[in-house]
């Protein structure tokens, strides 16, 4: 990946391969991992982003930390518990 891919496209690929660990261990352990995603995925493309964490919905534990919510799609948005730690 790190000769054909953009680094978008390989922290893509990094992204989906832990998901899929998680499901996987999931299935494996019968035990509900605990997703941590942060700003990192942010420098995504909107469709992929979005797209990422619709995949991300079927898990139980999950906490994003972000620094902007504008790019998530207010349905996805909706669904989630919002804690503010700013000012």
């Amino acid at each position: 990946a790190a000769e054909y891919c953009s680094q978008g496209q390989q922290r893509l690929l990094v992204a989906c391969l832990k998901l899929a660990e998680a499901r996987l261990k999931q299935k494996i352990l019968n035990d509900e991992p605990l997703l941590l995603v942060d700003d990192v995925l942010l420098e995504l493309d909107l469709k992929r982003f979005n797209n990422l964490l619709r995949e991300t919905l079927g898990a139980n534990q999950k906490i994003f930390t972000v620094t902007d919510t504008r790019r998530f799609d207010p349905d996805l948005l909706a669904k989630m518990n919002l804690i503010n730690l700013g000012k």
